[in-house]
C-alpha cells in the first residue's frame, strides 16, 4: 500500500486521508511524511470547544469541527500556495495552543474523518479513504484507549457512521487496514 501511494505523488499535491476511527489515518500520515518532504495536519486540531458546539452538532456532518477556522487558517493557504499559521486544539484543556507558523511545502497531507467533506468544494489531487472491521476497530480502541470505549461506541463511531451514510465519499485510493497496522 505504501509504496503504491508514493508512486502516485506528484508536486504540487494535497494529500486527504478519510477513514473510520482506528483505521489508521494518522500511522499511515506518519508513514507518508517519513518519506516525504511534506507538512501533515490533523483534523484533531480543528476540534470546536464544547461550549461552541451547537446544540444539534450530533445531527451535523463535521459538527464538532471548526469549519471555519480550518477554511481561513488551512484551506485558503493551501490552495494560494501560502504559508500559513494555525493553532491546534487541545481537547484536554478546551483551548487553542499557541500559534503555529508553517512554511509552504508544495506535498501537504491533511489526516482525518471530516477531511473529504471540509475539501468537499476545494480541487484535491488524492484521496485516500481508510476502512476497518468494526470488531478489529474495538480491538485497537480497547488497546489504545480502553477507558474511551464506551464514548466511542456512543458517540464517535455513530458520528462517523452517519457521516458515510449523509456524504457521498468520492476517493481515488481505498483501503482496508483491518490487517495492517
Amino acid at each position: 500500500m505504501l509504496e503504491f501511494i508514493l508512486n502516485s505523488i506528484t508536486s504540487p499535491m494535497i494529500i486527504l486521508i478519510d477513514g473510520r476511527c482506528l483505521s489508521g489515518k494518522t500511522v499511515l500520515a506518519a508513514q507518508l511524511a517519513d518519506k516525504l518532504d511534506c507538512d501533515v495536519i490533523h483534523m484533531d486540531d480543528f476540534y470546536l470547544p464544547v461550549d461552541k458546539r451547537s446544540d444539534s452538532w450530533t445531527n451535523e456532518i463535521a459538527g464538532n469541527i471548526d469549519k471555519d477556522r480550518f477554511y481561513k487558517e488551512i484551506i485558503q493557504p493551501l490552495i494560494n500556495h501560502q504559508d500559513y499559521i494555525y493553532q491546534s486544539f487541545s481537547c484536554a484543556t478546551q483551548q487553542l495552543n499557541e500559534p503555529i507558523k508553517i512554511s509552504y511545502k508544495p506535498i501537504t497531507i491533511i489526516e482525518g474523518s471530516y477531511s473529504f467533506y471540509l475539501f468537499r468544494n476545494e480541487k484535491v489531487d488524492l484521496k485516500i479513504l481508510l476502512d476497518i472491521d468494526k470488531d478489529k476497530q474495538i480491538e485497537r480502541i480497547l488497546t489504545r484507549n480502553p477507558h474511551s470505549l464506551e464514548n466511542f461506541q456512543k458517540i464517535w463511531i455513530p458520528l462517523e457512521e452517519y457521516y458515510y451514510q449523509k456524504f457521498n465519499m468520492q476517493y481515488d485510493q481505498y483501503y482496508d487496514t483491518t490487517e495492517m497496522f
